[in-house]
């Protein structure tokens, strides 16, 4: 009842950053178009005060929240396991599992949706400080990386130069 009185509901989420998300980035345009429950709705014909029809009836299409079930899917599909979510309400789902939708987004430069590859919008890349290149592949597996000194020959020629130089009392390379 004080609810009503006030106009003011309560929410998990803290006021600064609900101002900061309102706007939806780019990923959240993703998940709204792919995940946004639609229904039809019929709109009656209507007449100017004379009688003179001046639109015919119709329905429409209109957007009605967040589509739980394609979220999940959504999730899925990208390997994130959505079952620990199962017991929060819609808004929890649809933050928590976007949260993680963008973590992988930004490791992999872009997501799966409804079986297909959609690359990351370079723009929301470099405002999000995601790293040049994608450090994970699609699969969400860690890309190994080449270089200099990580692969298990180097490391052990590294470590038997260093040791080398220890024995003949030479400073080793770096």
């Amino acid at each position: 009842m004080a609810e009503a009185q006030t106009g003011k509901t309560k929410s998990i989420i803290n006021a600064k950053y609900k101002d900061k998300y309102k706007k939806p980035d780019w990923l959240g345009v993703q998940i709204n178009a792919h995940c946004t429950a639609r229904h039809e709705v019929e709109v009656p014909e209507k007449k100017d005060d004379k009688g003179k029809v001046i639109s015919k009836a119709t329905t429409k299409t209109v957007a009605n929240g967040i589509d739980v079930e394609a979220l999940r899917a959504m999730a899925s599909e990208n390997d994130i396991d959505p079952a620990p979510y199962a017991g929060m309400n819609v808004g929890q789902h649809r933050m928590n599992i976007g949260n993680r939708l963008r973590s992988l987004t930004l490791k992999r430069h872009g997501l799966t949706i409804n079986g297909k590859w959609v690359k990351a919008d370079a723009e929301w890349l470099k405002d999000k400080n995601a790293p040049e290149a994608p450090t994970h592949n699609r699969d969400g597996s860690v890309i190994a990386k080449a270089i200099k000194g990580t692969e298990p020959s180097d490391k052990k020629a590294a470590a038997a130069e260093k040791a080398e130089a220890k024995q003949n009392g030479k400073v080793a390379r770096k």
